[in-house]
């Protein structure tokens, strides 16, 4: 598993794909209620979902906007031990690495979507069913539908990402210190208890990566993140990437 890619782009293409189907489900069921007033709640449902969405799109910007700006800031400072550049050949080969271990993500996005509305439906049915008072196959096959429109769309757009994440050909850049570092555009500090280094190693051999293990659990996130850093280090890079995982683990 390769360092996972910046997360807020991938949340924010999802977001996208979502608002722009709750706005046109907004736009298609105006045009029906003109016709047959019967349609309100869809109307109603639509732009409730609009409304939330949007306030989800804005605060991704914001905290992308505020990682970004973290992560200038670090990079400009003295803060860092280490840092380098991959070079070309080296970029194409970790970009190409994380597009293998992704390109199928989507399939999993789409069925996993489509069986939670589907299961959802089914229920809906059973008890319309049982209370005589709806036919089961009716909500079953709104859930399918409604689940395979919203996991087509989130599978479509990190398809998408992932898609253009492996076509890029700019520099890819990694900055290493005591208690933040940044990768491609991802970047992690350390913040008193809610961010924190649980684990740092380097895995030497025939290709050497830096194994760093984080935790985060801010106040607005119900449980906690971890994640795994896997960053290839270069050969010229191997002796100041050992001293650097001893200068951490010393203050873990």
């Amino acid at each position: 598993m390769l360092t996972p890619t910046e997360p807020y782009a991938r949340g924010l293409r999802a977001v996208l794909a979502l608002l722009v189907l709750a706005l046109a489900g907004l736009i298609a069921g105006a045009m029906v209620t003109m016709a047959k007033p019967d349609a309100r709640l869809a109307v109603l449902l639509s732009g409730v979902a609009a409304v939330v969405l949007s306030i989800v799109l804005v605060v991704i910007l914001g905290a992308r906007a505020l990682q970004r700006r973290q992560l200038r800031a670090f990079v400009a400072s003295k803060r860092s031990m280490v840092r380098w550049a991959y070079t070309p050949q080296e970029a194409a080969r970790i970009r190409a690495a994380r597009w293998d271990e992704e390109r199928a993500d989507w399939r999993l996005q789409l069925f996993c979507l489509t069986g939670l509305a589907g299961m959802v439906g089914a229920l809906v049915g059973l008890i319309g069913y049982l209370s005589g008072a709806l036919d089961p196959l009716v909500p079953i096959g709104v859930g399918l539908g409604l689940g395979a429109v919203v996991g087509g769309a989130v599978a479509a757009a990190n398809y998408a990402g992932a898609r253009a994440e492996r076509a890029a050909s700019g520099p890819m850049d990694v900055v290493l210190g005591i208690d933040a570092f940044a990768v491609d555009g991802s970047y992690f500090q350390e913040r008193g208890a809610e961010h924190v280094i649980e684990a740092i190693h380097l895995e030497e051999g025939g290709s050497p990566r830096l194994i760093i293990e984080t935790w985060s659990h801010p106040w607005y996130q119900r449980a906690p993140l971890e994640r795994v850093w896997h960053i290839p280090v270069p050969p010229g890079q191997i002796d100041a990437v050992r001293d650097f995982v001893e200068a951490v683990r010393r203050r873990l």
